[in-house]
């Protein structure tokens, strides 16, 4: 479960039944398109370049992505999708090194690989775990969804967050806060 990979700090969190749907949401949202003209706003859009293609992964799959602070006055986004037949460890890898046009630099963390590349002036990493595809131009936020997944402590285990999410989940995308990481992200972007 993608949700299970949140790291808790996540200042927000968007789930959206299929990652397309979320992505033609997000591209519409006039919040959405204020964030976008930062530098890490276009996380997304090149996401979507990335895994856009396949059909089957953005009509069927749902996405999950949190919002983290990772420096001051800046954030980055962490994408969270289920493996599937067509969305494969090696099928990502692959279409990373189309994208990027070169080789990737894998490294081990916590026995996952995670595989890099620079695209311009940013790294871009990846890494499936425990059937979750992680993305992000933040390689720390990528280790910390591994992590996340190790320890089991998922955040749909809480008690308050069920309670929450019952009556949310017929919803095509929900947007879930975190009043503490948001006001963290709001204090560092002013």
């Amino acid at each position: 479960d993608p949700m299970s990979a949140v790291p808790p700090d996540a200042a927000f969190i968007l789930s959206g039944k299929h990652a397309g749907r979320l992505f033609d949401q997000l591209f519409r949202n006039l919040a959405w398109k204020t964030l976008g003209h930062s530098a890490d706003g276009s996380t997304v859009e090149f996401l979507d370049s990335l895994l856009g293609n396949d059909a089957a992964a953005w009509t069927e799959q749902p996405l999950v992505l949190s919002v983290h602070v990772t420096k001051a006055g800046s954030f980055d986004c962490l994408f969270l999708l289920n493996t599937s037949a067509s969305l494969t460890e090696t099928a990502v890898a692959r279409r990373l090194e189309e994208v990027s046009r070169q080789g990737l630099r894998n490294r081990r963390y916590e026995n996952v690989t995670i595989r890099e590349t620079t695209l311009g002036n940013r790294n871009f990493a990846c890494a499936v775990s425990e059937g979750v595809l992680i993305c992000s131009f933040t390689s720390f936020l990528v280790e910390d969804a591994i992590r996340q997944l190790k320890t089991g402590h998922a955040l749909t285990r809480n008690d308050a967050f069920k309670k929450a999410n019952e009556p949310l989940t017929s919803g095509e995308t929900v947007c879930y806060i975190n009043y503490g990481g948001l006001s963290t992200l709001t204090a560092n972007l002013g």
